[in-house]
């Protein structure tokens, strides 16, 4: 027995070092998959920072035509104008076809090259933002692909460096909608969740005033009410209402404003300025067999107003233009619906060509204005004369169509899923909807799908990669409920 024991303790004593070996290695394992998880999704909003600076190198920040008007504003606050353009050293009459969000932005920053900086943070922010929210909801890997679509987009990088308000407005509104959805995804009905809805109205309702499309965001407000569980119907009622009114204290308080200096009452006038040049004319222009500029030449003179004016008409014109371009909408019906599809796909698609062109110099763009989704022989040609822009402008189209890719594979997803998985996939994709929606004219560019690019990386990366796992425990009192909602890649 004792020669036994001993021929045995070998073996026994070996095979508990290997045990105590393996212990020792399982924490390096776990420390070193801890400190990937916890630097990577940091690390890609870093690399999103240097990309959206990476401009900043050519020496001096990019502009857009639109640029100056913002600038002149931003000085008319500074000079004690009010909201209205500092133009020849005076004042200029009381502004009404930009929002006073980005000119306060603007007035609040010491240099230009400032703005740009904190641009470029308001990207990596967005980044950040939802990398978080989509690995809380569906793991890591989800949440990587999802930043990685974010941050390396053309469109967000190229503008994000540009003196225009659509980097605040996409921080904005994705802060908004996510803080919103966070309610739903956190599964519980107490006193941090409404305070999260009506934060999250707040930044939606600031977001009105940085860009006029942003009319539409009080809805955005009120739909997260709808996810907090066992609510009675009056304080449904009370939340969704409050919600609501926060957002439109901004809307309708720059609306009264606007009535009072103009006699207009409208969150901007660029919305009855496009209504008539761009959509009333892609109408005629879609049933026609002239120009798209030829159309709106003509737009011009019916009104005595030319259109390379268009942004300045008098408000005294503003009410013919909604009258003129709603009858010959109702007059043609089925190429309104025609055109506004049409520019639907486009803006979900196209990539940034022109301002991309502009910024690298490669003189292959478009020497003239054209509709959104015409001459697109005569764009891909100009674009070959460069190699550069091409290869660029294919990139975009292999990101924007794995977006679009992860978007279908999350709603083939949802079957036999609960509602609350249902609705944190379908309400994000009808916020981004509507906002290409409102923005699907022949004024459509890639520029104006940089506010739903957020929110469709999310939905791309729960497609590919989510596990959908989510769970919510009811039954409990709504102080004490726990919830368990944790996606695994």
């Amino acid at each position: 027995m004792l020669l036994t024991d001993n021929r045995g303790a070998p073996a026994d004593r070996m095979q508990a070092m290997d045990t105590e070996i393996e212990a020792l290695r399982s924490p390096s394992r776990q420390n070193s998959k801890s400190f990937l998880s916890g630097w990577l999704l940091p690390g890609i909003a870093v690399l999103a920072l240097v990309l959206r600076l990476a401009p900043l190198l050519r020496g001096g920040v990019v502009m857009d035509p639109d640029s100056n008007r913002y600038i002149e504003l931003a000085q008319g606050l500074e000079h004690g104008c009010g909201f209205a353009r500092w133009l020849n050293g005076s004042c200029a009459p009381a502004e009404t076809v930009r929002t006073p969000g980005y000119p306060l932005f603007l007035a609040a920053m010491p240099t230009l090259r400032t703005a740009i900086l904190v641009q470029g943070l308001a990207g990596a922010a967005v980044c950040l933002l939802i990398g978080l929210y989509v690995r809380e909801g569906w793991g890591l890997a989800a949440a990587v692909a999802a930043e990685l679509l974010i941050a390396l987009d053309i469109p967000s990088i190229l503008i994000g460096a540009t003196v225009m308000s659509d980097a605040l407005f996409q921080l904005l509104v994705a802060a908004g909608v996510v803080l919103g959805l966070w309610t739903g995804w956190r599964g519980l009905n107490d006193r941090i969740a409404v305070a999260a809805i009506l934060a999250a109205a707040t930044l939606l309702g600031a977001a009105i005033l940085v860009r006029p499309l942003g009319i539409v965001l009080p809805l955005f407000a009120v739909m997260p009410v709808f996810l907090l569980p066992r609510v009675s119907w009056r304080r449904l009622i009370a939340t969704g209402v409050l919600a609501f009114a926060i957002p439109g204290l901004f809307l309708f308080g720059w609306m009264a404003r606007n009535d009072l200096r103009t006699g207009v009452w409208s969150l901007s006038s660029i919305g009855p300025e496009n209504l008539y040049y761009f959509r009333a004319a892609g109408v005629v222009w879609y049933r026609g067999d002239k120009t798209f500029e030829s159309v709106q030449e003509d737009f011009g003179r019916e009104i005595g107003w030319p259109m390379r004016d268009f942004q300045g008409a008098p408000p005294s014109l503003q009410p013919v233009m909604v009258h003129r371009a709603l009858q010959i909408i109702r007059h043609d019906p089925a190429a309104s619906v025609i055109m506004t599809l049409r520019c639907f796909v486009w803006i979900a698609f196209v990539p940034i060509r022109g301002s991309l062109d502009a910024f690298l110099g490669t003189n292959a763009g478009a020497k003239s204005f054209l509709a959104a989704s015409g001459d697109v022989t005569a764009r891909i040609h100009e674009m070959l004369h460069s190699t550069l822009l091409s290869v660029l402008v294919a990139l975009q189209v292999v990101l924007i169509m794995l977006v679009w890719g992860g978007v279908i594979m999350a709603l083939t997803r949802l079957s036999h899923r609960s509602s609350i998985e249902k609705a944190l996939v379908l309400l994000p994709l009808f916020d981004a909807i509507v906002l290409l929606g409102l923005a699907s004219g022949p004024e459509a560019i890639a520029r104006y799908r940089l506010p739903a690019i957020p929110l469709l990386a999310m939905l791309a990366g729960a497609g590919y990669f989510g596990a959908f796992k989510f769970a919510r425990v009811d039954g409990l009192d709504p102080g004490l409920q726990t919830v368990s909602i944790r996606g695994e890649a």
